[in-house]
């Protein structure tokens, strides 16, 4: 009777040890995702914050206008455009190769 016992004891902390791996096994996996989804949603909230920090920006009219001007090279209807050229002499690539022999 007493070796039964023993058995059945043996059995059943073998039943708990493998349940207990098993959960702690679980966990592991479970906390790595956790980590994993910790840092993309942290990556999330900062793209989100700089976002809503270029909404505030660009609310703005005289900073949107700026960033229309210098990303899409645009003017109001009453600007005039202003091209300064250098002084002095200009090189010009397809006269210089006319001239040689």
């Amino acid at each position: 009777m007493r070796i039964l016992s023993i058995i059945v004891a043996v059995i059943i902390i073998g039943a708990v040890a493998y349940q207990v791996i098993s959960f702690l096994v679980k966990e592991k996996r479970i906390s790595g995702k956790f980590y994993e989804i910790q840092a993309e949603l942290d990556k999330v909230t900062s793209e989100q914050e700089k976002l809503r920090a270029e909404l505030k920006y660009l609310s703005n009219p005289d900073n949107l206008e700026k960033e229309l001007r210098a990303r899409f090279n645009l003017r109001s209807p009453d600007e005039k455009t202003l091209i300064i050229v250098p002084d002095g002499p200009v090189f010009n690539q397809s006269t210089s190769e006319n001239n040689n022999p």
